[in-house]
């Protein structure tokens, strides 16, 4: 669930992001919640107790952003592809992984659509100036993930044109290492904006010191 469904519209603001939000969440979750309406349930790193924080748990869900299969956007360079549907699922679900990071490195883990914080935040006169910084933060954010090839860090035209330097023909799908990959090279084209640097495990192994450079 989430505001960014279907590759991420920037347009408008987060109350009609809210409704789809919630619009995807009721669509979605009907049969799966039948089987969680109870005990602990974990949302990325959150505990929620149910039945007593299920508002609390939908609110966290449908703050989650969600890229999907999309039709007639501007066709990927010169393959003629207007539509990832059949082959995107990978490029999306790298999408996804990356909004996540952002979201967490510029609104934090509490932050919610529409918003206010999960577990307080920002009392007082504060509230609506915050809020509004947020939102623009929030749409900002959105408009990388914009299905554009002109102006989106992480479109799924720059990731399927990203891939042909890994051996990836514009319309074919990626593996998971081509995906991380991929998601590095733009990462580091966007580091100024983004405030963020991307680190791919090889072999599984993750090493301290290549850390330590990136943090200096």
């Amino acid at each position: 669930g989430g505001g960014g469904g279907g590759g991420g519209g920037a347009a408008g603001d987060t109350g009609f992001f809210s409704s789809l939000a919630t619009t995807t969440y009721d669509n979605i979750m009907p049969d799966a919640w039948a089987e969680i309406q109870t005990g602990p349930v974990h949302l990325l790193g959150v505990r929620y107790n149910l039945p007593g924080e299920s508002t609390a748990f939908k609110r966290d869900f449908t703050s989650q952003l969600w890229f999907t299969y999309r039709n007639n956007f501007e066709p990927i360079a010169d393959s003629g592809f207007s539509s990832d549907a059949g082959w995107g699922c990978m490029l999306r679900s790298g999408q996804m992984m990356m909004a996540h990071a952002l979201v967490l490195r510029h609104l934090g883990r509490t932050w919610r659509l529409g918003g206010g914080r999960g577990g307080g935040g920002v009392c007082g006169g504060e509230v609506a100036a915050n809020r509004e910084k947020e939102a623009q933060r929030y749409r900002r954010l959105l408009r990388w993930f914009e299905d554009s090839p002109a102006n989106a860090a992480y479109s799924i035209h720059r990731i399927a044109e990203c891939g042909v330097a890994f051996g990836k023909e514009i319309g074919q799908w990626f593996a998971p290492t081509i995906m991380a990959q991929v998601m590095h090279t733009l990462a580091r084209g966007h580091e100024s904006s983004s405030k963020l640097r991307v680190l791919v495990a090889m072999d599984s192994l993750v090493f301290s010191d290549r850390i330590r450079e990136l943090l200096t």
